[in-house]
Parts: C-alpha cells; sequence; structure tokens
C-alpha cells in the first residue's frame, strides 16, 4: 500500500497500530489480505470527506518513499508485529 506525501511515521503508525488493536486474534498470517481489506476500510472512512483516500494499493514504488512499514505475523507470540524504517 502506499500514502502519498504525508506518509510520516506520526501519520501511518498510529493507523496501522489502531487497525491492530481492533483485529488483535482475529486474523493470522496466512490472512493477511483480510488485515489490508480492513486496514484500506477503516483508513478510507477517516478519509470519507476527501477526494482522494489517504492509502491506495499500489504494485510498485512511487519514487518519494522516505519511510517503509513492514506487517508481519509473529507466531511464537501469535501476533502482527509493525516495524518501519
Amino acid at each position: 500500500m502506499y500514502r502519498g506525501h504525508d506518509g510520516h511515521p506520526e501519520n501511518v503508525l498510529a493507523d496501522i497500530e489502531e487497525v491492530l488493536e481492533k483485529v488483535k486474534g482475529r486474523w493470522s498470517g496466512p490472512e493477511c489480505e483480510l488485515l489490508v481489506t480492513f486496514f484500506l476500510g477503516v483508513t478510507f472512512f477517516k478519509s470519507a470527506n476527501s477526494r482522494v483516500p489517504d492509502y491506495q494499493i499500489t504494485s510498485s514504488f512511487h519514487g518519494d518513499e522516505s519511510y517503509r512499514y513492514y506487517v508481519e505475523y509473529d507466531w511464537g507470540t501469535h501476533s502482527w508485529k509493525v516495524t518501519h524504517q
């Protein structure tokens, strides 16, 4: 997924953490597409008055990425973890 010019950690990490809290215990690693779908839905309604949603699905890099966020399922703790660089 991609968030344009304002994809800074203070914006993105809060959205990711909010969604992970809402889905805690619901899905595991092989069901990551459900997590992505839920994430897009939750964040879409936050920006419902905007012409363009905050996040969009993409298959490539756009050239303005300063941060990358990784959400991975930890089989040891049975929970999602977030890292960024």
